[in-house]
């Protein structure tokens, strides 16, 4: 998260002192994250020594970390410290969320797993609004929200990713975070002229 936020407030500011001051911690934060990177390019969730090959990466950790990666990248190529060794691992860990689901521990019942790799930028176009589509039903309540558990009463209200889902239907692709530019877009301006709402058709969970 810290290469998100310290690219953000540069983007915000244009603050190339504060990005330069704070590089080096995201550098850090980075390459310690990348050290968990198994060579087909899902992430561990931990740093257990200990580990069992296979069994401890998140698809929902995996994707944010994509996020951050990015940032991290783009803030990397602005202050002329390109690190061609983290977009090796960006590619890799792209192929891992999108096309590699038996890399990750399962959690399907998860709202997070359905939505973060979409929201994270690694799943795209016409493969993120199909995955929006496949688990709808199984998350979305019209007039209530989207379930963080798609077994249980328990629900995002109101929250970003309410409206995200909403204006996926028209942005069938990711406007947030750091884009193909490296020119952030607040998630707000993206999405905030969208209301949450259900797909024609979609009823409602009992």
């Amino acid at each position: 998260y810290i290469a998100n936020g310290v690219w953000h407030h540069y983007l915000n500011t244009g603050d190339t002192a504060f990005l330069d001051a704070f590089f080096p911690v995201v550098e850090r934060a980075v390459d310690f994250a990348l050290d968990q990177q198994h060579p087909t390019g899902e992430i561990e969730w931990d740093a257990d020594p200990q580990r069992v090959e296979g069994k401890g990466a998140l698809l929902t950790g995996s994707s944010s970390i994509y996020s951050s990666l990015r940032c991290a990248i783009a803030a990397a190529e602005r202050l002329g410290r390109e690190r061609p060794d983290w977009e090796m691992s960006l590619g890799s860990l792209a192929i891992a969320i999108a096309h590699r689901p038996e890399r990750f521990l399962e959690k399907e019942r998860w709202a997070m797993d359905w939505y973060y790799p979409i929201l994270g930028g690694a799943v795209r176009g016409g493969a993120g609004l199909a995955r929006i589509e496949d688990m709808w039903d199984a998350f979305v309540v019209p007039g209530l929200g989207v379930r963080c558990v798609s077994d249980r009463p328990w629900f995002m209200l109101r929250r970003l990713q309410v409206r995200l889902m909403a204006g996926r239907w028209e942005h069938a692709y990711w406007m947030g975070g750091c884009s193909q530019s490296n020119a952030y877009m607040h998630p707000s301006r993206a999405f905030g002229a969208h209301r949450a709402r259900a797909p024609p058709g979609t009823a409602a969970l009992r």
